[in-house]
This record gives structure tokens, C-alpha cells and sequence, in this order.
């Protein structure tokens, strides 16, 4: 499937891609922004559909629907943002928040990010939980507002998300579902600091793209295929898993933490963090309960031997990793205490 990649099309819609997203970042004029996100939209549907099978192409018309009624929400807001119709409580400000909502896939407008994730390819999955989200996180972070309604919509998106992952199987329905709880998170902490939301949004990105491309490289579809690999792959699997779902004190635990340093100003941001922690943990337990029935199943699968081997060279590997982790904390502390 990589050979794809080499192909012009391949690299002329990528460029338009990104290209429409640089446009609607840095333009001036509300047009330049609905005309890069267009732009972004129209170029990444055909990507979506040459790199997917044909039971794919009813997420791309999912997808497709989703985007436009996102943009026409956004331009309608962007238009009038000037006008007395724009008010901090107007019909108008709310539908052009919703649209950015949507167009990420924030509760309540989340339910289209699991199909089109399990009808994408991992091409597809890597731009929708990187790329595809920077331009409407950019747009959002310009009029990020403290409102209660903006808190409560981001705070049920990480419960939301972090409930709805439990029992799940499949690898892209975990990535959608984590993506929801997780832009649930930056959404929230933009509504408090523009510059902390962009720090966990980045940690995000950074980690999401590093298990997407593991899970592209090797083409799996189901998380039990990992641990038939060798014991590098699980490994490295384990580290991305625990990365994304924030498991301490790996990487991505840094960016929960900066939360929790900074939704502790007033009671409203406290009960928010309340519920975030909430979201976190109902995805914290399907990402380890989901690791451990699976090195249950290598039991059955294996002799003892070999699985009591396997165990604890990753319990040994992983607890060495969390320790050398540790003496980061204090650079972590002093660095935003600084800020």
C-alpha cells in the first residue's frame, strides 16, 4: 500500500492540502479562511478515496457533508463577526463555534468521527487526527472564550469519548474515540490560555502521528496482531499506547499535567477538570484493559514460557522507561511555572 505514496497525485494533493490550511491560517479576510478550508477539504477527499476500498467511499460522503456544513457555519459567523449580530451570546457566535466543533468532531457533534475513521485508510487516519484538525484549532484558539456552554461541550467530549472507546476492538475506532476525549482536553484549555491549549494540542499531534504511522507501517487492523510480532514491535506498541492515553509519567501524561496546573483557578474550571479526569480514566482503562486481554490471550495462545518471557521483558522495559521519565518532572514544573 505505500507504493502508493510515490505517485504525483499522491504528493500535488498533499501539498494542496496543507496549502489550504496554511491559507486559512494566515488569512486576513473571512474568505481566505472558508476559501483554505475548502481548499483543504476538496483536496482531501480524493486522497480519502483512492486510498480506501469501496465500503470506504460512504465515509468519504460522510465526511464530505460533515466539512460543508462545518464551513458554511464558519463563513455565516465569520461574515457577521463584526456586526451586532456577533454578540458573546447571539445565534450567530454560537453557530460558528458549533461549526469549528463539528468540523474537529467535539461532543456533540462527534458521532461522524468513528465511521469515517473505520472506513479510512491509515493515510486517511493519520491527516483526520493530525492535519485535517490544525486550521479549525487555529481559527478556535483567535476567539477562544471562557464561556460556560464552550467548557461544558469540551468537558462531556472527554467523558463522552473515554466512555465510548470501553470494549472497543478495533485500532481506528480506539483512534476516534481518543481523538474525541482528547480534543475535548485542548478545547477546554483553550478556553482558559491560548498558549497552554496549543501545548497539549502539539503533544497530541506529536503523539497520535507516532502510533498512526507504527500501526501504518505494519498494516494492522486489530490490536491482537501486534503481540504476533516481535517483541521490539509490542514494545514499541505499549509505548505509543501508553503515550496517547497519558498513562504517567510518559510523554503524554506531561500534557494532562500542565491541565491540571492551570484548570485549578476557579470552581467552574475545577469541576471541568473534574470531568476531564473522569473521561481520562474511562480511557485509561480501555487502553490497559485492552493491552492486558491481549497478553491474556498470548496465555492461551502461547506456552508459558514464552508469554511469562514476554511480560516481563515489557513490564522491565516500560518501568525502566518511567523511571529515567521522572527526573524530567522538575524541568517540566520550572518550565511553565516560568511562563
Amino acid at each position: 500500500m505505500l507504493v502508493f505514496v510515490f505517485f504525483p497525485f499522491f504528493f500535488s494533493m498533499s501539498f494542496l492540502i496543507f496549502l489550504g490550511s496554511l491559507v486559512s491560517i494566515s488569512s486576513s479576510s473571512w474568505f481566505g479562511v472558508w476559501g483554505g478550508l475548502e481548499l483543504n477539504m476538496l483536496c482531501f477527499l480524493p486522497i480519502l478515496i483512492h486510498f480506501s476500498s469501496f465500503m470506504g467511499v460512504e465515509s468519504v460522503v460522510k465526511y464530505f457533508l460533515i466539512q460543508s456544513f462545518g464551513s458554511v457555519g464558519v463563513l455565516l459567523g465569520g461574515l457577521f463577526q463584526d456586526s451586532f449580530f456577533f454578540s458573546s451570546l447571539s445565534f450567530l457566535f454560537f453557530i460558528f463555534f458549533f461549526s469549528l466543533f463539528l468540523k474537529v468532531g467535539v461532543f456533540p457533534f462527534h458521532w461522524w468521527v468513528p465511521g469515517v475513521f473505520s472506513g479510512s485508510s491509515w493515510f486517511g487516519v493519520f491527516l483526520l487526527s493530525t492535519w485535517q484538525k490544525v486550521a479549525p484549532v487555529f481559527i478556535f484558539s483567535s476567539f477562544f472564550s471562557s464561556g460556560f456552554i464552550f467548557l461544558m461541550f469540551s468537558c462531556f467530549s472527554s467523558l463522552v469519548g473515554g466512555i465510548s472507546g470501553v470494549g472497543q476492538t478495533s485500532v481506528r475506532a480506539i483512534l476516534a474515540f481518543s481523538s474525541v476525549s482528547h480534543a475535548g482536553w485542548f478545547f477546554c484549555l483553550f478556553c482558559v490560555s491560548s498558549l497552554y491549549g496549543f501545548v497539549y494540542f502539539f503533544i497530541y499531534l506529536f503523539s497520535s502521528a507516532v502510533m498512526i504511522l507504527f500501526l501504518w507501517v505494519l498494516d494492522y487492523c486489530r490490536v491482537s496482531q501486534v503481540f504476533f510480532s516481535s517483541f521490539f514491535v509490542c514494545f514499541v506498541f505499549f509505548i505509543c499506547l501508553m503515550t496517547v492515553s497519558g498513562f504517567p509519567p510518559f510523554f503524554g501524561f506531561f500534557s494532562k499535567l500542565l491541565a491540571f496546573m492551570v484548570l485549578n483557578s476557579s470552581l467552574l474550571s475545577f469541576l471541568c477538570l473534574c470531568v476531564l479526569i473522569v473521561g481520562s480514566l474511562f480511557s485509561l482503562y480501555f487502553y490497559i484493559g485492552l493491552f492486558f486481554s491481549c497478553f491474556f490471550f498470548l496465555f492461551s495462545a502461547f506456552s508459558f514460557s514464552f508469554a511469562t518471557k514476554k511480560i516481563f521483558l515489557s513490564i522491565f522495559c516500560v518501568s525502566l522507561v518511567s523511571f529515567f521519565s521522572l527526573f524530567f518532572l522538575d524541568y517540566f514544573f520550572l518550565f511553565f511555572s516560568v511562563i
